[in-house]
């Protein structure tokens, strides 16, 4: 339970730090983004290695990975719409992004409630 709990603050992390740098594209953002990024897809990984995970909690986190690394390809969109003065661009993809993030949130709460259970029986 405490992995899928690290793994969801991390991700949460990311989608924050990640949107931050989109919006304003700070140096500084783009390290923490880069690190939260890292920090994220390496606990999500082991979460999915460890024995105690069930298969239907591996999956969630697989798919979870899969809308990260969707939603860190269109925050790279939305920056280089923004570098190229494509505001509207950007806030096209930016919302489609930020919907993207929505979903993840429910697919970490499903998850969280899944492990809650198991840790319960």
């Amino acid at each position: 339970y405490e992995a899928i709990q690290e793994v969801g603050a991390a991700v949460q992390r990311e989608l924050l730090v990640g949107s931050r740098y989109a919006e304003t594209g700070d140096p500084a953002y783009l390290r923490r983004y880069r690190q939260a990024m890292t920090e994220a897809d390496a606990l999500r990984r082991r979460a999915v290695a460890m024995p105690a995970i069930g298969v239907a909690e591996r999956a969630q986190l697989e798919q979870i990975g899969l809308r990260q690394s969707a939603t860190e390809a269109r925050l790279a969109m939305v920056r280089a719409y923004r570098a190229l003065g494509r505001a509207a661009d950007a806030e096209r993809v930016l919302s489609t992004t930020m919907e993207e993030a929505s979903a993840i949130t429910t697919d970490l709460a499903a998850l969280r409630r899944a492990a809650s259970q198991r840790a319960a029986a």
